[in-house]
């Protein structure tokens, strides 16, 4: 994946604010402001990824803003808390894009809460910008307001499960996952893999988000006779259903999540009930020690700033916000005149994540990678058993011959290094022998 190719395609769609004094009638942008949204959950079940994320996104654009804004304009951020319930999500959309007439939508979180307010944000002209979610529907059908730069739910399910399968002779797989669009995506990966590998889904059972107790679906799993059951889950409902599973003696069993589960809060559940629980990460934990100076300058502005370390939610915070910022400072140096999306990088972003049947290949480039991490022995979620394969997606963004692309001078964030802003490594580190509580809210 190329993050210089998504932000170059995104600064071809913000770059309009550079000619907002001239367009009286461009939403969300003024001569002194520009106007942007974020729906996320600060007090429901997916609340360690909101608030920490949002915390990330606001510090980006203070920062920002506290060095003169983007070429004068000051970013205004309006968030929104959805409860990770998608009626919320309906009327903080709504207000944001009505009310608030947002230029954007940043690192909105939830795959049912984006679904939900796509046709009238797109119908509304507001692109959607690196959203917490990692579905297909992010990108999937084509639309050209659409941004998103990760590898999805389906891609992490289906290298999770063929490492599994090849590697420690799983084939009993189940699966336990939300009735919602994100429960629903995490199947659709479940049962492309076992079909691919000629295996059975032996099981499944369905819960809602703020479900709290686990006991007849974990029984329902053992009585079918599941070797390994891959979770559609997000923080709570990832702890819970584990530690039922171990507190009734089930333990001939792996459980592997989504990176929705790959959280410090859920490694570093009391009484350390996640032990030997697996998940699939986009990036490494920001453990302080194991970053870079920049990262780690990073690291203490945001712990200064919120009285808490931050976890991988503000990595996706900050990878979201500052990519925005890249863009809307290259748009704004812009000659609007000329200045447009490349057709081809268009054309190919929302398919830059084409389904590589997932497979793990080992020893790929750094920050291409989904690692596959482990809590064996004492290690917390976010370490590695060993060496790790990785899942890479294939890129088919291009620039035609004769076109004029907007390119910035450098991308920051977990996908390309830049000396002068903080990056979140994403290669495998050693395993740890300790384990690390950072949530920065309740996820209750």
């Amino acid at each position: 994946m190329n993050m210089r190719v998504i932000v170059g395609a995104v600064l071809g769609i913000v770059a309009v604010a550079a000619g907002a004094s001239a367009q009286k009638d461009t939403r969300g942008v003024t001569r002194t402001e520009i106007v942007l949204g974020m729906h996320t959950d600060l007090s429901g079940p997916a609340a360690t990824y909101g608030v920490s994320s949002s915390n990330a996104v606001k510090m980006r654009f203070d920062e920002a803003n506290d060095k003169g804004g983007i070429h004068g304009r000051k970013i205004r951020l309006v968030v929104e808390d959805t409860q990770y319930q998608v009626p919320r999500a309906v009327q903080a959309g709504t207000k944001l894009i009505t009310r608030d007439r947002i230029f954007a939508m940043v690192a909105g979180l939830g795959t049912p809460m984006n679904n939900a307010l796509f046709k009238d944000q797109l119908d509304a002209g507001v692109p959607n910008l690196f959203p917490l979610s990692a579905a297909r529907s992010m990108f999937e059908p084509f639309h050209k307001l659409k941004f998103y730069g990760a590898a999805t739910y389906v891609d992490q399910v289906r290298a999770g499960i063929n490492y599994f399968a090849t590697k420690k002779g799983k084939k009993a797989v189940c699966a336990m996952y939300q009735d919602t669009d994100f429960g629903k995506e995490v199947v659709d990966g479940v049962q492309a893999q076992i079909d691919k590998l000629k295996l059975k889904l032996v099981e499944t059972v369905t819960h809602k988000p703020t479900d709290q107790d686990f006991t007849a679906p974990i029984t329902k799993l053992k009585s079918a006779g599941c070797d390994l059951v891959v979770l559609g889950t997000i923080v709570r409902d990832s702890i819970v259903p584990y530690a039922t599973a171990r507190k009734i003696g089930w333990t001939d069993v792996d459980f592997l999540g989504s990176a929705a589960t790959y959280d410090l809060f859920v490694a570093a559940a009391q009484g350390g009930v996640t032990e030997g629980l697996y998940a699939m990460g986009l990036t490494d934990m920001p453990y302080r020690d194991t970053l870079g100076p920049s990262a780690q300058a990073w690291f203490d502005r945001y712990k200064e700033r919120y009285k808490v370390d931050p976890n991988i939610g503000a990595i996706y915070g900050h990878v979201a916000a500052d990519l925005t910022a890249v863009a809307l400072e290259g748009g704004s140096r812009a000659d609007t005149r000329h200045l447009r999306p490349c057709d081809g990088v268009d054309q190919g972003l929302p398919r830059h994540l084409q389904r590589t049947g997932g497979e793990l290949r080992a020893r790929q480039a750094p920050g291409r990678e989904l690692l596959l991490p482990g809590g064996r022995q004492g290690r917390p979620l976010g370490a590695t058993d060993g060496p790790v394969g990785v899942l890479i997606p294939r890129r088919v963004a291009h620039e035609p011959r004769g076109r004029r692309c907007a390119r910035p001078r450098s991308v920051a964030g977990t996908m390309v290094p830049s000396p002068k802003r903080p990056v979140m490594r994403s290669t495998a580190r050693a395993s740890r022998s300790r384990r690390t509580a950072s949530a920065s809210s309740n996820p209750s």
